[in-house]
């Protein structure tokens, strides 16, 4: 059975250079004239929407597949590779509903034709699905708040200039900054997301710590005075 492997590693036979990707990052085969995807991953994969972590499906040519939820997968390379038997090239394998166990039947349809590889859904809303190494918590939300959240579109951080009650959404802002910013900015890559993200926590942290050196001082100022 002929299997091609895919990752960062240069041993793979498709070479995958994004730090999101493990090294062996899956396998594809063919059974019985279909593909099969398996993922190897510590981060897994997303196929046609769906979210699999070391499983193996049955996929189309051209089934949206994107790796590590950063990379899709480049049928261009993976077809030449390992082309289907002749004649099965346009089936695809789906579940026989109501059955114990799952079983298999063959139907004929047509290949489309490549989408658009894209390299991650962040600007979606809702339907964005937030990588797991950047769900996590956002300073720069939780020290400039409203200022934050309007520079990442994140309107629900206004709320922090509701008196009182901004003492408790702060820190709503800094545990769900990170998921209102990917949802509701398109961003290049997880890197620009975790660069922009960081120059907001530095200004945050910077402004934070440079109004308690100003506190300090205007009280050392004010019992000099005084004295």
């Amino acid at each position: 059975m002929r299997t091609i492997t895919i990752g960062r590693a240069p041993s793979c036979d498709i070479i995958i250079n994004d730090p999101n990707v493990s090294r062996l990052h899956a396998e594809i085969s063919v059974e019985s004239g279909q593909y099969v995807y398996r993922d190897m991953s510590s981060n897994g994969t997303m196929v046609n929407g769906r979210r699999i972590m070391n499983e193996r499906v049955f996929v189309m040519p051209y089934s949206t597949i994107i790796l590590a939820n950063s990379v899709a997968l480049p049928w261009n390379k993976v077809l030449p590779l390992l082309p289907l038997p002749s004649g099965n090239s346009e089936r695809k394998t789906v579940p026989i509903q109501h059955s114990p166990e799952p079983v298999y039947q063959n139907i004929q349809y047509n290949v489309p034709q490549p989408p658009a590889m894209a390299g991650n859904n962040s600007g979606m809303g809702s339907g964005s699905i937030v990588p797991p190494e950047i769900n996590r918590w956002n300073w720069g939300a939780f020290f400039l708040s409203w200022i934050w959240g309007i520079g990442n579109k994140s309107y629900l951080t206004l709320l922090c200039l509701i008196p009182y009650f901004n003492f408790i959404w702060i820190f709503v802002a800094g545990a769900y900054g990170s998921k209102w910013a990917w949802q509701n900015n398109k961003w290049d890559s997880i890197e620009h997301f975790q660069r922009v993200q960081g120059t907001w926590a530095k200004w945050g942290i910077g402004l934070f710590i440079g109004s308690i050196a100003l506190m300090v001082a205007l009280i050392i100022i004010s019992v000099a005075l005084s004295a």
